[in-house]
């Protein structure tokens, strides 16, 4: 009776060290697929289109005056906030975040035999 039980408890055991094991894997691949500095987030984009965009942003901002930035974010957060209210809102934004997330699809190479096997007309 008491093998069995310490038997189970070295069971449990290893099924624990495979958990672990499995759990440290994951954390690696996310490390390795999370970007590394600022470039690989925004794209390799060149420094004189960084420049330009900032440049662009501070004329737009002292340029608008405060009362059109004002009615501008009151409109927007207003929207968005009736938007979650809506029975709409949570699932377009579930629709909108699994597309930001979700690398884009690669279209998958067909076999030439199967492309020579379809028809013409197609």
């Amino acid at each position: 009776m008491q093998a069995d039980v310490i038997e189970a408890d070295v069971v449990k055991d290893e099924a624990r060290e495979r958990i672990r094991r499995a759990r440290v894997a994951l954390d690696h691949a996310e490390q390795q697929l999370a970007p590394r500095n600022w470039r690989q987030v925004l794209g390799n984009a060149p420094l004189p289109a960084l420049i330009a965009g900032g440049l662009l942003g501070g004329f737009v901002l002292g340029a608008l005056s405060p009362k059109w930035w004002s009615r501008a974010g009151a409109a927007l957060f207003g929207s968005g906030a009736r938007l979650a209210r809506s029975p709409f809102g949570p699932p377009i934004f579930a629709a909108l975040w699994t597309t930001i997330l979700l690398p884009p699809r690669r279209p998958v190479a067909r076999p030439a035999s199967v492309s020579a096997a379809a028809p013409a007309g197609a």
